[in-house]
């Protein structure tokens, strides 16, 4: 990693990060007021009426505040904008500069290609850290605001940091789409397509019978969200996200290496 691209690509990226925070808050204090005595009613019979259809959007319930949010936050939602953040801020760092020379011109600095790849990686998967901090943080808004301050607090930055660890194998895939792709848009159609395989093998995961198999082919299973509502040790599980994350980034090295620019 190269310290001084990394703050100078941070400082390019605060207003974004700034609306990624506040979308992400707002999310975090939705979350919490679909649990209100109004909205339970609500769910509750759409869980009686569409039961397959709340067990593929990973919702099972809201015997607690825990629970409720990580069926209507982390069931699907996070997952999406977990690949769709990495994606778009992978065409603007990389893809889009290799098309236009900008990449050439970064590259004048005697650093190798890898170590700028890999600070790349880092700002994605800062960002992805800001979105699921804002949400926990909005959550925890969210129980002052409609329930008193009565919440779970450290099971829900679990679920926040869970959902993180097991996200960062897209920020190594954008990485390495957009560094090995001849044009950005290549780069985004094929992002796009494995990012939303990836999430839709995640949900057809939560059927039962064979199809529970499919959470061994997407990463996004490696948060274990009932195991972390009681406890940190399923964590280690989720960081297995952060190796694979690396790998696919170094992939992404290995072809950016090769690359005439």
């Amino acid at each position: 990693m190269i310290p001084s691209l990394l703050i100078f690509e941070l400082r390019q990226l605060l207003r974004r990060l700034a609306l990624v925070a506040v979308f992400a808050l707002l999310l975090g204090v939705a979350a919490v007021w679909l649990y209100t005595p109004e909205r339970q009613a609500d769910l509750r019979l759409l869980l009686e009426e569409l039961p397959q259809v709340t067990r593929l959007l990973g919702y099972a319930g809201s015997a607690n505040l825990p629970v409720h949010v990580m069926g209507v936050l982390y069931g699907l939602m996070m997952p999406v904008l977990l690949v769709i953040s990495p994606l778009t801020l992978a065409l603007r760092l990389i893809a889009w500069p290799i098309d236009d020379a900008r990449m050439a011109q970064r590259l004048a600095a005697p650093h190798r290609r890898s170590a700028v790849l890999f600070t790349f990686f880092w700002l994605l998967a800062l960002e992805g850290l800001v979105m699921v901090t804002s949400a926990a943080l909005g959550q925890v808004a969210g129980a002052f605001i409609f329930l008193g301050g009565q919440a779970d607090f450290p099971a829900l930055a679990r679920l926040a940091l869970g959902a993180w660890l097991s996200a960062l194998p897209m920020a190594g895939l954008m990485v390495w789409l957009s560094a090995a792709a001849d044009f950005p848009s290549r780069a985004r159609r094929l992002g796009l397509f494995l990012g939303f395989v990836l999430v839709g093998l995640l949900m057809a995961s939560r059927l039962s019978g064979w199809a529970q198999y499919l959470r061994f082919a997407t990463p996004f299973s490696l948060m274990k969200g009932q195991e972390l509502l009681t406890g940190a040790s399923r964590l280690l599980l989720a960081a297995l996200g952060m190796a694979l994350g690396l790998a696919l980034a170094g992939l992404g090295a290995l072809a950016f290496s090769k690359r005439d620019l």
